[in-house]
């Protein structure tokens, strides 16, 4: 049997992680060079091993990615990580 809260705090920890996988696709996305959200699954797919080297993403678009955007926002979600862990 399960507490009477814990199906909502349950629900509520998935909404915000989709929020937040949201939130990281479309930071990464925006900038002086869009680059869709597809674009950055398939370049991570890679990077991770998961997916072949993707058709048709033009190399700067990787190096953007993977040399620039990605860092700035994995670092933006663990500062704020830990800022919301502090209090």
């Amino acid at each position: 049997m399960t507490r009477p809260g814990a199906r909502r705090f349950h629900r509520t920890i998935v909404v915000l992680a989709v929020a937040l996988v949201v939130t990281v696709l479309i930071a990464v996305a925006v900038g002086a060079v869009w680059i869709p959200p597809g674009t950055t699954l398939r370049v991570l797919g890679w990077k991770l091993g998961l997916t072949g080297h993707p058709d048709g993403v033009d190399r700067v678009a990787e190096v953007i990615l993977l040399q620039l955007r990605l860092p700035r926002v994995a670092l933006a979600v663990l500062v704020g990580a830990a800022l919301g862990v502090s209090g």
